[in-house]
C-alpha cells in the first residue's frame, strides 16, 4: 500500500468522523506509525537486493557482491513464460499468446496426426541439435506442411538453447554460493573494529536469499523446458525414424548384385624367345 493510498484513506477516514480532533490525533499517530515501519523495511533491505552495487572498503567482497547483482539483474530479466519458446509454433497454429504449454503440445500432436493420416510420418530427434525426421512417402508436401516442420524445429531449439543458458546459469548460483560461505568464513580475517564489517555480513545474509530467490525461478523453468522438449518429442513420434531405419536394413539385407567387368582378362604373359648366340652361326 503506497503512502499517497494511506493519505486519502485518512482524508476519508477525518470526512466520515466530521473532522473530530480527537480522530485526527489518532490518524495523525497511525500515519507515523505506517510512514515509520515503511522506513523501516526500507532500511531492512540489503543492497544486492536492489542497488546497483556496494562499497565496503574490502576490493573482495565488493567484487562478489557485484557478482551478486549482475546474477541478480540477469535472472529477475527472463522471460518467465517462455513465450519466445512457444512464438514459432503459436503463430503458425494461430492460438493465443498465452496458451500453455500442455495445451499448445497437444495442438501439435493433433496437428500431426492429420500429417500421419496422409502417410506422413515424422520424428523429432533432440540430440545433438533438435531435427525433425519426415519421411513423406508418395506425399508431396505443401507450404503449410513445411510451415510447420520449421516451427516445431525452431520451438525445440530454442527450448534447448534455453534450458542450456539457464542451466550455465544454475551453475553460477552454485558457485557465487560456495564463495559466499568462503567469505563469511574470512571475515575474522578483518582488522579489529573494522567499520563497515557489519555492512559486509548483512549483504552476506542477503546475497543467500538473493541465490535461493534465483535458484528456485532457474531450476523451476529448466524443469518446465526439459518436460516441454520431452512431450514435444513424443507429440510428433509418428514412426518416421523406424520407417527409415527399416528402410536402410532393408537396403543392407538385399544388396544388388555386382556387375560383371567387361574387361578382358589377360592371360600370362609368354616368355620371350632368347635371342641366338653366335656359335648357332658358326660353320
Amino acid at each position: 500500500m503506497g503512502n499517497g493510498l494511506t493519505v486519502r484513506l485518512i482524508t476519508s477516514y477525518f470526512r466520515l468522523n466530521h473532522c473530530r480532533v480527537g480522530h485526527i490525533v489518532r490518524c495523525a499517530l497511525l500515519m507515523i506509525v505506517f510512514l515509520s515501519m515503511t522506513a523501516c523495511a526500507a532500511s531492512g533491505r540489503a543492497r544486492v537486493e536492489y542497488a546497483d552495487s556496494v562499497d565496503t572498503g574490502k576490493r573482495r567482497y565488493d567484487a562478489y557482491f557485484e557478482a551478486v547483482i549482475e546474477l541478480r539483474d540477469e535472472v529477475s530479466e527472463l522471460n518467465s513464460d517462455l513465450f519466445p519458446v512457444r512464438e514459432p509454433l503459436v503463430e503458425t497454429l494461430e492460438l493465443d499468446v498465452d496458451v500453455a504449454l500442455a495445451t499448445l503440445v497437444d495442438k501439435v500432436r493433433a496437428q500431426v496426426a492429420k500429417q500421419r493420416d496422409y502417410g506422413v510420418l515424422l520424428n523429432l530427434r533432440l540430440m545433438p541439435r533438435p531435427r525433425l525426421v519426415v519421411d513423406r512417402g508418395t506425399f508431396e508436401a505443401t507450404e503449410s506442411d513445411e510451415r510447420l516442420v520449421r516451427s516445431i524445429e525452431e520451438s525445440a531449439n530454442r527450448a534447448l538453447s534455453t534450458y542450456k543458458k539457464y542451466r550455465k546459469l544454475l551453475s553460477m548460483v552454485q558457485r557465487l554460493g560456495k564463495r559466499r560461505g568462503i567469505l563469511a568464513n574470512r571475515l575474522d580475517d578483518l582488522e579489529a573494529g573494522y567499520p563497515k564489517r557489519d555492512l559486509i555480513e548483512r549483504e552476506l545474509v542477503a546475497s543467500g536469499r538473493v541465490l535461493r530467490s534465483a535458484e528456485k525461478k532457474l531450476f523451476g523453468d529448466t524443469r518446465t523446458l526439459s518436460f516441454f522438449m520431452i512431450a514435444l518429442a513424443d507429440a510428433t513420434d509418428t514412426g518416421a525414424a523406424t520407417k527409415i531405419d527399416e528402410k536402410c536394413e532393408a537396403a543392407l539385407s538385399n544388396p544388388r548384385p555386382k556387375r560383371r567387368s567387361r574387361r578382358r582378362r589377360r592371360g600370362k604373359p609368354t616368355k620371350r624367345r632368347p635371342p641366338p648366340r653366335g656359335d648357332d652361326f658358326s660353320m
